[in-house]
């Protein structure tokens, strides 16, 4: 059965599919629960999240070993890797789904000198499909297509479920890409060559989320992306250990970038200068645009970012304005520190998620990128009042 430890807090419920098409819920055994969705560090290529689960195992249920437990069938066990995990959070009647994946193992412990039981589930989420999947060069996309179309291809080759997945076109027109070598990295190679993101979303798409794409333009014309989806900050959603830095690594103040023509496109000038070639980018235009786009993230005199703050929703009641935030989604976050006195406000995408479930406790610590070179085309890119100023990357 679902667990919810008062009316204050959400229905937590973990189904594993011990049976095809057949969910078994495991809630009540949960001890902990630990979901990490890895920051991309503002690239916007993210690796599979993971999630980690201690279950109390005293009767010997979650044991492989166990064939008299209630996970067999004809035998057998049916306490396996590979088959499939559902977290979900439930707040005021509405389905917050956390992550959605594949065991990678049941690991077996026995603390206190052997007078306790546990066993340790740990999973991986679906985009790990596409890192253990391997092109064979038996399919190269066709010349000029788009971002999304080899996305898709990609998907494709996977025998992805047509329902999870949530795929844009994208910006930019390709050139011929064979496939071959890991499936997540032709994923994360092309998002480079479109300046787009992708990652599993477990939100959208179908019970166990989906593959979700986005292209260059989606953060100046998505709603998700241009309105802030939550404001942290005094008044607003509370939080606890900000991390504010100015970050030498993200500076870029010259790119060059090489696409299919093979002509090197230059933006901005000094050091640091970022060169990026092999990029399958048909247009030279299309090329330009990322450049412009990388140099005008990397802007020292708005470095300033947001590297993490810490939400503890029982604190204030803010489960569905948190629950419901999705990666790359645009918050605002305003630090105002008691002991300094200073005060910054500052635009973030979400970019990182690290969630923490204990009996009577539920942390969520995220992680940002900077939204700041997307601020003046923030309303649309027709009616942002910034002609004159905005860096016109799109």
């Amino acid at each position: 059965m679902t667990v919810q430890w008062g009316p204050e807090w959400p229905e937590l419920y973990l189904g594993v599919e011990f049976i095809i098409g057949s969910f078994i819920d495991i809630s009540s055994y949960v001890r902990s629960l630990d979901i990490v969705r890895p920051t991309s560090e503002e690239t916007g290529t993210y690796s599979p999240a993971m999630m980690t689960v201690v279950l109390d195992n005293r009767d010997g249920r979650f044991s492989a070993s166990n064939l008299s437990g209630p996970y067999t069938s004809g035998g057998a066990t049916l306490v396996l890797p590979e088959i499939t995990v559902r977290y979900v959070a439930t707040w005021d009647s509405v389905d917050f789904p956390r992550f959605s994946g594949m065991v990678e193992d049941w690991v077996d412990e026995y603390p206190e000198n052997g007078e306790d039981a546990v066993t340790v589930l740990t999973c991986v989420d679906h985009l790990a499909r596409f890192a253990q999947w391997t092109g064979s060069g038996a399919y190269t996309s066709p010349d000029g297509a788009t971002s999304g179309d080899i996305v898709t291809s990609i998907a494709d080759s996977l025998s992805l479920d047509l329902t999870w997945r949530d795929i844009e076109t994208g910006d930019e027109t390709h050139a011929p890409i064979e496939f071959t070598g890991n499936g997540l990295d032709l994923l994360h190679d092309l998002c480079d060559s479109e300046g787009g993101a992708v990652w599993w979303e477990p939100q959208i798409a179908s019970d166990d989320g989906g593959l979700r794409f986005i292209g260059r333009s989606t953060k100046v014309t998505d709603s998700r992306h241009t309105t802030n989806q939550a404001v942290f900050g005094p008044g607003d959603i509370q939080f606890r250990d900000p991390v504010l830095s100015s970050p030498r690594m993200f500076i870029v103040r010259q790119a060059a970038f090489t696409g299919a023509t093979g002509a090197e496109q230059e933006t901005g000038s000094g050091v640091p200068r970022i060169v990026r070639t092999g990029m399958s980018t048909a247009s030279d235009t299309g090329v330009m645009a990322i450049a412009e786009l990388e140099v005008a993230k990397g802007d020292p005199a708005d470095n300033l970012r947001v590297r993490e703050i810490t939400v503890e929703p029982i604190a204030d009641g803010s489960w569905a304005d948190v629950l419901a935030l999705r990666m790359q989604d645009r918050c605002e976050v305003t630090v105002e520190p008691r002991v300094s006195g200073t005060t910054a406000t500052l635009p973030v995408f979400v970019d990182g998620l690290v969630e923490s479930v204990r009996p009577m406790q539920y942390t969520l610590t995220f992680s940002f990128q900077s939204a700041t070179a997307w601020s003046g085309f923030a309303s649309s890119l027709w009616d942002t009042g910034e002609w004159d100023d905005a860096t016109w990357f799109f």
